[in-house]
């Protein structure tokens, strides 16, 4: 793969391993539809990269067929916010996140852009001691192309595309193509229906990434 002047990376589901635990989150907050645990489930994964208010939403049209009256929507944003953190603390790395973090990091500049919100992508890189491999770091509500652009403005390449967008949602792959980035795929079982037609870079996990 080519040698990259900097990253961009995705957090849930690129560097900490959290599929499993919000979408079970998202299905514990519908508790009056149980018989589509698994659609939520698999909703949380489709709509990835997408910001949890959004997301409820979302979900909430597909599966109750209207969306949420707005202290229904305030209430299960709420209790997700109370419950995830927590929660995603105890989920392990994708592997070789953290060694590859602390490599590149030390050569080129690297960016986190992720759907969570601010506050808890903060909390949660301090906490796994990887807040000092980025120069830049940024949740909700900051969109994830405004992270791309100003790291392109950072390094300043002759081709945007010698900066890697490292991600496993749609909304990570649009963001890369709509500034130019290199899209490189974290592929999963999750997001693999979802990507069937993408013939760029894609990897099973971090480990070797830009070596």
């Amino acid at each position: 793969m080519t040698p990259f002047l900097a990253y961009v990376f995705d957090l849930d589901g690129v560097i900490v391993d959290t599929s499993e635990v919000k979408a079970d989150l998202f299905a514990e907050l519908f508790p009056e539809t149980p018989e589509r645990r698994d659609d939520i489930r698999a909703m949380h994964f489709r709509f990835g990269g997408v910001n949890r208010r959004e997301k409820f939403q979302l979900m909430a049209r597909e599966t109750l067929g209207r969306p949420l009256a707005p202290d229904d929507l305030d209430r299960r944003v709420a209790a997700f916010s109370r419950l995830a953190p927590e929660r995603v603390r105890l989920a392990p790395w994708i592997p070789g996140a953290e060694e590859t973090l602390r490599r590149l990091s030390a050569r080129v500049p690297l960016a986190l852009s992720s759907g969570t919100d601010h506050a808890e992508v903060v909390d949660l890189i301090a906490f796994r001691g990887i807040a000092g491999c980025f120069v830049e770091a940024a949740g909700f509500p900051t969109a994830k192309a405004q992270v791309a652009r100003r790291m392109l403005d950072r390094v300043k390449p002759d081709s945007p595309a010698r900066v890697a967008f490292v991600g496993d949602a749609p909304q990570d792959r649009i963001a890369a193509e709509e500034t130019g980035l290199t899209f490189i795929l974290r592929e999963s079982e999750y997001n693999r229906p979802l990507f069937a037609a993408y013939n760029g870079p894609r990897v099973p996990d971090l480990r070797g990434l830009g070596a």
